[in-house]
């Protein structure tokens, strides 16, 4: 799981319907997950 990109960065001009749906975690693709997880070992 991951944060969404951008969230740094001018939350106020969003809408709130965008800023809402930033709070979300995004799940990695597999590939990535693995890679992470072989790294972490």
């Amino acid at each position: 799981m991951r944060r969404a990109i951008g969230l740094n960065h001018y939350l106020a001009k969003k809408s709130g319907k965008k800023t809402r749906q930033n709070r979300r975690w995004i799940e990695l693709p597999k590939v990535e997950a693995k890679r992470v997880k072989k790294l972490l070992k």
